[in-house]
This record gives structure tokens, sequence and C-alpha cells, in this order.
């Protein structure tokens, strides 16, 4: 059964400088599976935290006040829900609505922030997958895997543990890349970085340099290697560090 539930709006005293907020509690039928969150965001922050609890908790803040009070008014969050699975929506009617979201740690995400804003993830334990043009990505205390993708802006993820078998991908164009990872990982290491550094925490074994048609790529490996895990920056550094 699919529920398509609209959030109640309201106006909390003293919050004029930051504009309307909207509150959203969504009940999970089966709190103790693994489930997934698809969320874009179509201008704004996207701040998600794991936590032990049985429904998703939804706070969402209009950044700038309006001085149109219907424009202000009108935007709103809802939401799609299929047993453990969940589609968030933002209708933001051209404000820029910062979100912030609590969820049980078991969670796989898709997320998205279109424009004017950062996604943040922590302490997720989950495949993750962040797109975001026009701002920074950070994951801290993540165990799991990450597809991250941004254009303007840098990206950190800081691993507690990764999936034996699955691989990571982070690239961006203008902005720097840093990967912390447990001691003990396996890995493959593909990375290029146009016009910045590449620097490593851990021995990078049998390191060698493919040329492509637009790029060079260094492929080291990590205690013997395992699945693969590609970075790319054009004008930005690569650091690899031991996530202590």
């Amino acid at each position: 059964m699919s529920f398509l539930l609209m959030a109640i709006c309201m106006m909390l005293p003293g919050s004029k400088l930051s504009g309307q907020t909207q509150n959203l509690l969504i009940p999970l039928k089966q709190p103790d599976l693994s489930g997934v969150l698809n969320f874009d965001n179509p201008k704004g922050s996207i701040t998600v935290t794991g936590y032990d609890g049985n429904m998703i908790v939804i706070t969402a803040n209009a950044r700038y006040a309006q001085k149109d009070t219907r424009t202000q008014n009108s935007w709103k969050l809802t939401y799609e829900q299929q047993e453990t699975n969940v589609n968030l929506y933002c209708n933001s009617q051209g404000n820029t609505i910062d979100v912030d979201i609590k969820i049980p740690r078991h969670f796989t995400l898709q997320l998205r922030s279109q424009d004017n804003g950062d996604v943040t993830v922590i302490r997720i334990s989950g495949a993750i997958v962040v797109d975001n043009a026009q701002g920074a990505i950070t994951l801290d205390n993540i165990t799991g895997s990450a597809i991250l993708n941004s254009v303007y802006g840098n990206i950190t993820a800081r691993f507690k543990q990764v999936s034996p078998d699955e691989p990571i991908m982070i690239t961006t164009i203008d902005g720097d890349i840093e990967l912390a990872l447990p001691d003990a990982v396996h890995a493959k290491l593909k990375m290029n970085s146009t016009k910045g550094n590449i620097l490593s925490d851990f021995p990078l074994i049998g390191s060698e340099t493919a040329s492509a048609r637009l790029f060079d790529w260094k492929s080291s490996f990590i205690n013997g290697g395992g699945p693969e895990y590609v970075l790319r920056t054009y004008s930005g550094d690569i650091q690899i560090k031991r996530n202590l």
C-alpha cells in the first residue's frame, strides 16, 4: 500500500530570520529491516543522521525569509512509503530549503541536492549514493559503500567499516577528495587528479600509471587489493587517510 501524506506547516515563534519550518514524522512498519530513502532536494542542503529508532524524523527550514508570505507558505514536504522504501519530496516553490533527517542507521540512501546546498551523512550503515552539483559532500562514521558525485565541491568520506565486496566511487571537478579508510581495508585504488596531488597514509603497493584517452590513471593496491575504489578530481588534491 502506498501512502501520500502532506506535512503540517508550523510557524515557530522567533523564526522570521530563517523563514518557515516544517516537521514530518514517518513511522516505519518494519523498523528492524533495512530500508531505502530517496530524496531529491531542488534547492538547499541535506543532513542525514543515523540513530537507534523506529521512525524517520524530518525538520525542514526555509533558509531565507520571503517578503511575499504567499510564496513562503506554499512550499511543502510530502512522502510516499511502500514497505521499507520511502520517497521524500520537497516542493520548494523556489525557496532554499535545508532538510535535516534522522533515520534508523541501517538504511540505503539515494540523495541529490540540485542547487545551493551541502550534503552531510553521519552514522549510516548501508549503501550511499549522493549527487550534489553545487556543494560539498561529507560522510562521517559510515559502514558500507558509497558513490559520490559533485561538480563544484569538496568530498570527504570517512568509513568506520567498508563493505568487503562493494566498490567506492568519488568524483568531483572543482574540489578536493579525502577518503578515510579502516586500517585493515583491502582495496584496489584507481585515481586521477589533473591539477592536484595524490597523497596516502597507506603504503601504495604495485603503483602504476596507465594512459587513457582523457586521463592518466594511477592504480595501486592496499593490503593486497580488493574491490575497486575510483577517485577522480580535476583541480583538487586526493588524500587517502587511515580512519583511526
